[in-house]
């Protein structure tokens, strides 16, 4: 689990992998299941936060020329 708070997962997000893998996901212990599930969730947050990075505001006194 994070060590910080977030909202309460209820949105389903789906994507395609091979049956192998899910045989293998279906199989894991929920400890593990659980871990996948909260690295999964820092990925698409570091995602999200690389999208919306704008170099020039480390650059540049007025930020809002670089939002």
């Amino acid at each position: 689990m994070p060590d910080f708070d977030i909202d309460k997962c209820t949105e389903v997000f789906n994507i395609r992998i091979p049956e192998i893998t899910k045989k293998n996901l279906d199989s894991l212990p929920q400890n593990l299941k659980s871990k996948l599930k909260d690295l999964i969730l820092n990925d698409m947050e570091l995602i999200i936060h690389e999208s919306k990075f704008k170099p020039g505001q480390y650059l540049k006194t007025n930020i809002e020329d670089c939002l």
